[in-house]
């Protein structure tokens, strides 16, 4: 019987902690509570912002008021041990490349790179590390939500046993706005998880690629999980800097978007999820967002 090595495995193990085994479950949040303090300010919910940050159910629009609301949290899927004091260093390094990117932002939006050297001085390397760690941590509890298996080499990149094989990220720049130009977009943003099958003899269909991206602001974070699609991390480790790939919107430039009075809530995030798949629209943006990230050259 063929039997391909790239089909991904689902997730069956509720009850304990993706990373270690544990049963002893926490919610890691889809949101860091510090980006979230970062883009809108710790008074956030308790001033007339709120309104910027909504989710919907069914016809209802929900207030979300705190950080803490379970609105921003996966399932349950990693330890207490493994979400707060294993990981501690790895939430460090990305919450001080955040603060970076947001301080210094016309600086990298002139460069189109972030230098870990400016950031973390002698200990980059380390910290590099680190935050593509945090990045792991994230994908893995989003992994597990969509009922997909982390796979043992991202467990053992965490562990610092292996170097990173199965998942390959890029970072991209998006200057959009909303409005007038220079209206700066203030949002955190989760693209749908997106899997992609290819058939396989007798077997059929079946999973092998799950890609997605996480913004804040217009930073983005973009993975693309499959088996053995880096030979080696050699390339990522080996300089200070990560290149940041910068999406033109001059294409759309003057193109005019309605926002229905009656459901704005809805026309907005439709105009915000065109804009975070830009230039990748149409019936076949998924795939034209897979086919980027897999053959994407820093």
């Amino acid at each position: 019987m063929y039997w391909n090595k790239s089909i991904l495995r689902e997730w069956n193990y509720r009850e304990i902690c993706w990373w270690c085994g544990s049963a002893e479950l926490s919610r890691e949040h889809k949101y860091k509570k510090t980006d979230i303090n970062l883009l809108y300010g710790s008074n956030f919910f308790q001033n007339d912002k709120l309104g910027l940050l909504r989710y919907r159910k069914s016809n209802e629009l929900i207030k979300i008021h705190g950080p803490d609301s379970d609105y921003f949290k996966f399932q349950k899927s990693l330890c207490q041990n493994c979400n707060n004091a294993r990981s501690a260093k790895m939430d460090s390094a990305y919450t001080k490349v955040i603060e970076f990117y947001l301080n210094n932002e016309q600086t990298i939006k002139g460069s189109k790179f972030i230098d870990f050297k400016m950031i973390f001085h002698d200990s980059w390397l380390e910290d590099k590390r680190n935050f593509y760690k945090y990045c792991l941590k994230h994908i893995g509890c989003r992994l597990v939500a969509a009922n997909l298996s982390p796979s043992k080499n991202i467990v053992a990149f965490l562990n610092d046993d292996e170097p990173l094989k199965d998942v390959k990220i890029v970072f991209q720049l998006k200057q959009y706005f909303v409005g007038d130009p220079g209206d700066e977009v203030f949002h955190l943003y989760t693209g749908p998880l997106n899997r992609f099958e290819e058939r396989h003899l007798i077997i059929g269909k079946k999973i092998t690629a799950a890609a997605s991206w996480y913004t804040l602001k217009q930073f983005s974070i973009n993975y693309l999980y499959r088996l053995g699609i880096l030979h080696s991390d050699k390339d990522i480790f080996s300089s200070s800097l990560i290149n940041l790939d910068f999406v033109d919107f001059k294409a759309i430039e003057g193109q005019q978007f309605q926002i229905d009075s009656k459901e704005p809530q809805t026309s907005y995030g439709k105009l915000v999820e065109y804009m975070e798949y830009f230039p990748f629209n149409g019936v076949l943006q998924d795939l034209l967002h897979y086919q980027y990230l897999k053959g994407y050259k820093s």
